[in-house]
Formats: structure tokens, C-alpha cells, sequence
């Protein structure tokens, strides 16, 4: 799980989808969440997948998104086995549940996937700004920003904390449920601890800043749109029109029949 959080955390470097404008990005995720969230067969998912790959390759992020898609795999294990009990337990597993059980974990997949993508070429700094421009109430923008900045960092305490504890000679994967989950007591302790100095280190940094002292605040930096960002917006929206036309006018066919029959496999 630290290893997933670590992966959305930003990178720092200059390409074309770092140079966009935030709300733009923001409305990129959003969008293709949307139109995972429409489709329900495998085909279109994996199509919605795989096309967010080179937009990883253009924003120069793709080691950093592979590593996310990994980590991400053993929740995606947890949804297959998971549907795949329930609907065996009720009697309705066969091959097109389990095109349906493919297509919910593929479907998680392009969520990670947009939302990586989305927070891999953001700053937090930018996408805080941009939501208080959208007319977002400060405080909201200030707390989301401060979420994004540190659970990264919360994820890689936790990394070296275990790695620590494992050091000194504690099994975490051996045992059984409740014997692993008393021995992460003594990783939850520091980083509860942790967690708690950080929060009361930022409370005085604000207090000492008179935070919230003025209703009316003002930016150093304003966000404006360039002709980029609005050929960028129209993609999306032409985008999604074109997913919602293909949710309502075709009948995507299911895909494990035409391939074991490819692999001349009885079903």
C-alpha cells in the first residue's frame, strides 16, 4: 500500500502535459473516470486502459506509472478473488461472470491509472491554486493540498519503518490474520506519533502566520488558460461525447468466448 501511495506523488519535470493548465488535468481524470465508470464491457476498458499509456510516456512519468499499475495489482487480485467467490457462492460463475469480474478489475486499473497520471504531472501547489480560482473556499483547497503533499510522505515513513521493525527481527508475513495485524502495532505506534507532531508542527507554523486572519486573500501567481489547454479541453469533451455515443449505440460482444474458441478450449 506504501508502495501505491508513493506512486502519486508528483515529479517534478518539464513536458507538455506538466505544462498544462491544472484544471485542465483536472478535468482529464475526471473525464476518464467518467467514462470507465459508463462502460461495463471488458473491450471498451482495456481500450480505455491501454490509451492512457502514451499520455504516461508523453508527461515523461511512465517508470513512475508502471510502478503505481504494479503496486496497485495486489488490490486488483483482491477484486477478482473477491467477485469471484461471491458469484461461485451463488452459483452464476461461468465464463461471461468472469468477463464481468475481468472488466471490474480493469475498470479499477483505469481509475489508478487517470488518477495517476492526474496527481504524477500536477503540483499540489498549482492544483490548490486553480481550485480557489474555480471559486473553492480556501480552507478546502488548503486542506486537499496538504492531504496530496503529505500522504506520499506518511506512505514512505511507513516504508522505512517496516524496513526498520524487519531490522530488528519482526515477521510481518508470517502467521495468521490476527498474529500479522498484532504485529503492525509497532508500526502504527511511530507513525501515529509522527503523524501527530507533523500536524501540531503545522498548526503553530499557521498559527504563527496568522492564518486565516484575512477573509480576502490575494496570489502571487494567477492560472490562465493558453490555446493548449483549450485544444487540450476540446480532446477531452470530444472525448467523452464519443465514449457516451459508444455506450448508447453499440453492444460490445463479450471477448473470452471468441478466445477460448480461438484456443480451441472447451468451455
Amino acid at each position: 500500500m506504501s508502495s501505491l501511495l508513493e506512486g502519486f506523488a508528483f515529479q517534478k519535470k518539464d513536458s507538455l502535459l506538466h505544462r498544462l493548465d491544472p484544471r485542465v488535468k483536472l478535468a482529464y481524470a475526471v473525464a476518464m473516470m467518467v467514462i470507465a465508470a459508463l462502460h461495463y464491457a471488458l473491450l471498451p476498458l482495456i481500450i480505455i486502459f491501454l490509451a492512457q499509456v502514451p499520455l504516461a510516456l508523453l508527461g515523461k512519468v511512465g517508470r513512475e506509472f508502471a510502478r503505481t499499475i504494479r503496486a496497485s495489482l495486489p488490490l486488483v487480485l483482491l477484486i477478482l478473488v473477491t467477485n469471484a467467490l461471491m458469484t461461485w457462492y451463488m452459483g452464476q460463475l461461468d465464463i461471461y461472470a468472469v468477463e464481468r469480474i475481468l472488466a471490474l478489475a480493469v475498470r479499477f486499473l483505469a481509475f489508478v491509472a487517470s488518477f495517476s497520471i492526474f496527481t504524477l504531472t500536477t503540483s499540489p501547489d498549482d492544483l490548490s491554486l486553480a481550485l480557489e480560482q474555480m471559486g473553492v473556499p480556501y480552507s478546502f483547497c488548503f486542506m486537499f493540498r496538504a492531504a496530496l503533499r503529505f500522504t506520499p510522505v506518511m506512505a514512505r515513513e511507513a516504508r522505512i519503518t517496516m524496513d526498520a521493525q524487519r531490522a530488528r527481527g519482526l515477521e510481518l508475513d508470517k502467521g495468521g490474520l490476527l498474529a500479522r495485524a498484532r504485529r503492525y502495532i509497532p508500526i502504527l505506534v511511530p507513525l501515529v506519533v509522527n503523524a501527530v507532531r507533523r500536524a501540531w508542527a503545522m498548526a503553530e507554523a499557521m498559527e504563527s502566520r496568522a492564518w486565516g486572519a484575512s477573509g480576502k486573500r490575494t496570489s502571487l501567481y494567477v492560472l490562465k488558460m493558453r490555446e493548449r489547454d483549450y485544444v487540450a479541453l476540446c480532446v477531452i469533451f470530444f472525448s467523452l461525447l464519443m465514449a457516451v455515443y459508444a455506450y448508447w449505440r453499440f453492444s460490445f460482444p463479450y471477448l473470452l468466448p471468441y478466445i477460448i474458441a480461438a484456443l480451441g478450449v472447451r468451455a
